[in-house]
């Protein structure tokens, strides 16, 4: 297994929607654009060497 295989097997990437936050202490409001971000995914032969501890 190449690197790029591993990585595409632990690693999946979603697209968060624009939204408005609060800033707690003053109350102005702001938009967050959209963006792309990294979520991790272990695959079953992960979950199985953490699971049998090896």
């Amino acid at each position: 297994m190449n690197n790029k295989e591993f990585i595409s097997t632990l690693a999946e990437t979603k697209k968060k929607m624009e939204r408005v936050i609060v800033n707690p202490s003053t109350g102005q409001r702001m938009l967050v654009p959209p963006k792309l971000v990294l979520s991790f995914k272990p695959n079953q032969t992960w979950k199985d060497k953490l699971k049998g501890g090896r």
